[in-house]
């Protein structure tokens, strides 16, 4: 599924599957360079625009309930 994470001025487009964890998701763009540097502390927050509710980031993408199309703000 189409999803479009937030992190400070970067915004991307990606494809998940929703039995991925959101967290490995985070991790691996960090890894990959797309985000410059981790959240301060290392806790992530995470906030669909869609249900305006945070998510817990251990949840998989399922489980947390977040569909294609949705918007992630990664905090």
């Amino acid at each position: 599924m189409m999803l479009t994470l937030i992190a400070g001025s970067r915004q991307l487009d990606i494809m998940v599957k929703p039995e991925q964890r959101i967290q490995e998701v985070y991790q691996r763009l960090l890894k990959a360079g797309f985000f410059s540097k981790g959240l301060a502390g290392g806790q992530l927050k995470v906030y669909s625009m869609r249900r305006r509710a945070y998510v817990n980031p251990l949840l998989t993408f399922g489980e947390g309930r977040i569909c294609a199309g949705d918007i992630i703000k990664l905090l």
